[in-house]
């Protein structure tokens, strides 16, 4: 079943197949002939299946390889990535160390963000916060929004650098603005609980709302408290359960126990012993 979004490419019209198909032909014609962002792109096609050609794991390190060879730092990180998971080639974090490392180097900023994980993990590599939180900063000052929030987690927690919850919330604010729900829902905890910032349910709501719309589970429990009280928000029990639900079928456990109460007293919902008992 075409997934939503998802280009049915069997569908095309016979002149834009056999434009799509010559392109690709030129592309790997190129590849073969050295051209190292030629060789990327067909690892890029390979690894997602996209235009058509068939996904392939192994076709994909295949023609990373080719161009890592050649010091092509997105291939490098991507050939690392392969590694790193055992895809199309045999799980080796030794070796994914070492393309993130040669990537990293060379500028990729999810290069940096994939190698300071590992040193965070201690995964290929000896545990180092204070290497982490470098690669971290190096990444997140490129724009990568997962290290910005991974980069903030460090220094709320003064892992790998000094403690420093304000420095955490300004990395936070910016991953924050580009969508990234991690960052949402740290910063709606950080409003609701005056911590570096003064204190404001209406901020904590709205944060939490944003990381909620992209589906994070604790961001959703933490709005349905705050819509069942009345805090920063208008008081809305149906809202309430709806997203008590949507956090509930995510497994999260404090929402399941709310959600069970809700169906108890029967609060924004018809009540319904029945399904309070499978929520507990």
């Amino acid at each position: 079943m075409e997934k939503q979004g998802e280009v049915n490419w069997s569908a095309l019209p016979a002149a834009a197949r056999r434009d799509l198909d010559e392109a690709i032909a030129d592309c790997q014609a190129a590849a073969e002939a050295g051209i190292v962002y030629a060789q990327c792109a067909m690892g890029s096609m390979y690894v997602n299946g996209n235009f058509g050609v068939a996904q392939s794991d192994k076709e994909a390190v295949y023609w990373f390889r080719k161009a890592a060879d050649q010091g092509h730092a997105e291939s490098q990180s991507s050939l690392g990535r392969l590694y790193d998971s055992g895809r199309g080639v045999a799980q080796n974090m030794v070796e994914a160390v070492r393309l993130y490392t040669m990537a990293a180097e060379q500028g990729c900023e999810m290069a940096q963000f994939d190698l300071a994980v590992l040193y965070d993990e201690g995964r290929g590599v000896q545990q180092s916060s204070a290497e982490a939180v470098r690669w971290f900063k190096k990444s997140a000052s490129q724009g990568c929004a997962l290290a910005r929030y991974e980069l903030g987690l460090m220094l709320e927690k003064g892992r790998g650098v000094s403690q420093s919850e304000a420095e955490a919330i300004q990395w936070w604010m910016k991953a924050a603005e580009v969508g990234e729900k991690g960052s949402q829902y740290c910063l709606g905890c950080a409003y609701i609980g005056g911590r570096a910032v003064p204190q404001d349910n209406v901020k904590a709501a709205s944060w939490f709302r944003k990381a909620a719309d992209l589906g994070h589970a604790d961001a959703q429990s933490n709005l349905a408290a705050m819509l069942q009280e009345g805090r920063g928000v208008a008081q809305d029990s149906v809202e309430a359960a709806r997203w008590l639900r949507k956090a509930a079928d995510q497994r999260h456990q404090q929402a399941l126990s709310h959600l069970g109460a809700v169906f108890t007293n029967g609060c924004g919902v018809k009540q319904n012993d029945a399904k309070a008992v499978v929520c507990f």
